[in-house]
C-alpha cells in the first residue's frame, strides 16, 4: 500500500462520517471527487460488465438483472448530458434518453450544418445501429424510475424485463459507448467546446 493511500486512510478515520472503511490490500478504493461526468458515465457503464462476468459464478442472474439494466442505461443518460453540457447546452433536470437526445440531436445537426458552410462535410450522427443501442435502454425505461423503485410497474409484476440477455444488454451498451467516444474525438478534431474527455 503506497504512502498516499495510508495517510488518505488516516485522514479518512479521523473523521466522524457513516463513509469510514476498514481497507484491506485489495479493498476498493474511494473515486475522486474530482472525476468527470464522463469518468463516472464509465463506472456505470463498467459495473454491469463485472457483475455479468461474475453471475457465471453464482445462481444470481435474476438478483442481477435490474441494477445491470438500470446502470447501463444510467451510463447512457450520464453520456448524453456531459456531451451537451460541452457544447454549452444546459440540461436540467431530464432523465429521458428520448428528450437528451432530442436536443442533442438538434445540436449536433446545427454544427453540422456550420461545419458544411465552411465546405466542411461532418458526420456527428450516430449509425442507425448506434441510435438503436442507445434506443434500447429508453424503451426498457423511458423514466429511469423503472427500475429504482419497489411500485414502478416493471417491479411491480410487469414480464417486460423477466428474460434478460446480458450478452445483449452488454453489446448494445457499449455500442452506444462507442459512439459517445467517437463524438468526442469527433469533437476535439473540429475544435468544438470539449471539457473532458470520454
Amino acid at each position: 500500500m503506497n504512502e498516499e493511500k495510508l495517510k488518505f486512510i488516516k485522514e479518512l478515520k479521523n473523521k466522524k462520517s457513516i463513509l469510514q472503511f476498514e481497507f484491506e490490500d485489495g479493498a476498493s478504493w474511494p473515486v475522486s471527487s474530482k472525476m468527470s461526468p464522463f469518468s463516472v458515465a464509465d463506472i456505470y457503464m463498467t459495473s454491469p460488465d463485472i457483475l455479468i462476468s461474475e453471475a457465471k459464478n453464482y445462481d444470481v442472474d435474476d438478483i442481477i438483472a435490474y441494477p445491470v439494466v438500470f446502470m447501463y442505461r444510467h451510463a447512457i443518460e450520464l453520456y448524453l448530458k456531459e456531451v451537451l453540457e460541452q457544447l454549452n447546452v444546459q440540461v436540467s433536470k431530464i432523465h429521458g434518453i428520448d428528450e437528451l437526445w432530442n436536443t442533442l440531436n438538434a445540436k449536433l445537426l446545427e454544427l453540422m450544418d456550420k461545419k458544411k458552410r465552411s465546405d466542411i462535410e461532418l458526420n456527428l450522427l450516430p449509425s442507425k445501429e448506434e441510435f438503436d443501442s442507445i434506443f434500447e435502454f429508453h424503451t426498457v425505461s423511458p423514466n429511469s424510475t423503472e427500475l429504482r423503485y419497489p411500485d414502478s410497474p416493471l417491479l411491480g409484476g410487469d414480464p417486460l424485463l423477466l428474460f434478460i440477455n446480458f450478452m445483449n444488454a452488454k453489446y448494445h451498451a457499449n455500442r452506444a459507448r462507442e459512439y459517445f467516444k467517437r463524438l468526442e474525438e469527433i469533437l476535439q478534431t473540429q475544435g468544438f467546446p470539449s471539457k473532458n474527455k470520454i
